[in-house]
């Protein structure tokens, strides 16, 4: 069974070659790939010297990085670690076998038990466990550590994966936002009321081709995502050529959103 470990790398130098150095230690028939994200200092040289094949990806952003990987990578198994020598190598094995083992697809390392203060800070790992609790309580899970950089996968997950997330922000979500400001710059009416669930709040830059059309609610903010555990305001209703005075969030449905309803002052009205 081929297996490659795959290493993201940002300005790394200091730690990139220790790193590929103890996995070629633990699994000695391996590939060891280093995708170097445009680094300012010399990593991907240390990364090369220390026997790594290393690719270069121009695009900032850890989603690039996982997009360039799962095109690059056609072993049977690839390991995901971190560059930043976070993780142990010797911890490998025991991430590898339920996938090797065709007991699960992926396996997730998991470092809030175990990791040092240096690794991870008090505040990483509060916020880590913050973010892990609200996952588990809205989708009624039991992950241990869902933003953890170690993590192993078989084939099978590497080819079905539609990975579109390029930074901390989403391709697919963007364009479309795009495109719905395209729509209502188009409209001819007086009268536009915008009504959906935009998956971003509206301070989000991302949306701003959008915003910068319409105008948000005089009052009202509303949590409308997750149900279970409402912690977002992704779901508006926006307006051009009339006034949204207010928003309420109702009960609960079958949805994992909030309903929302909104009062409208209309020219008409």
């Amino acid at each position: 069974m081929r297996t490659t470990v795959a290493i993201p790398c940002y300005n790394e130098a200091t730690t990139i070659a220790k790193v590929v150095s103890d996995f070629r230690k633990e699994l000695p028939e391996a590939e060891i790939l280093v995708v170097d994200n445009a680094s300012s200092d010399d990593s991907g040289a240390r990364a090369a010297a220390a026997g790594a094949r290393v690719v270069r990806e121009k695009r900032r952003g850890k989603g690039y990085v996982m997009q360039t990987i799962l095109e690059t990578v056609d072993a049977d198994v690839c390991v995901i670690v971190d560059g930043d020598d976070t993780y142990f190598a010797e911890d490998v094995h025991q991430l590898l076998l339920p996938v090797t083992s065709d007991q699960a697809d992926m396996v997730v390392g998991d470092r809030l038990k175990e990791a040092s203060s240096v690794a991870l800070n008090d505040l990483h790992r509060f916020g880590n466990r913050a973010i892990l609790a609200i996952i588990n309580m809205a989708f009624r899970t039991g992950f241990q550590d869902v933003l953890s950089g170690y993590r192993v996968m078989n084939r099978n997950f590497m080819d079905a994966v539609p990975l579109i997330t390029g930074g901390f922000e989403t391709e697919l979500r963007n364009a479309s936002a795009l495109r719905l400001a395209e729509a209502v710059d188009a409209e001819q009416g007086d009268t536009v009321i915008v009504a959906g669930d935009l998956n971003a709040v509206l301070a989000d830059d991302a949306i701003a081709p959008l915003t910068n059309l319409v105008t948000a609610p005089a009052t009202g903010f509303e949590l409308t995502y997750p149900t279970v555990f409402p912690v977002a305001q992704i779901d508006h209703v926006l307006a051009r050529g009339a006034t949204v005075t207010e928003t309420r969030a109702l009960p609960r449905t079958g949805s994992d959103h909030l309903p929302v309803v909104a009062y409208v002052d209309t020219p008409w009205s």
